[in-house]
């Protein structure tokens, strides 16, 4: 099954989060493995690239709004920018 249908996706779009670690930011702020990630402050997020890109350009301490899509429902989610291997993000393609 493609990803995109297996995490009930309206798009292949975003970044899907591979793994969250323990303590982190992004765990203090709910983020879980196999969440797409489609937004960022409310900017579109088309790749696990982009998000990347975000996360480099934004200085640690800075909460960031976050729209994830989770089990075919999209959420918003704040994150302090901290540790930046908080999470790991990969393309949805597959």
């Amino acid at each position: 099954m493609k990803t995109v249908q297996r995490l009930k996706l309206r798009q292949e779009r975003g970044a899907l989060i591979e793994g969250v670690v323990s303590g982190s930011s992004a765990a203090q702020a709910g983020l879980q493995k196999n969440d797409v990630v489609v937004k960022w402050d409310g900017e579109q997020i088309e790749s696990a690239r982009e998000m990347s890109r975000h996360i480099r350009e934004t200085p640690a301490g800075r909460t960031v709004r976050l729209g994830v899509f989770r089990d075919g429902r999209e959420l918003e989610v704040s994150v302090k920018i901290g540790e930046r291997a908080a999470f790991v993000s990969r393309p949805l393609q597959g």
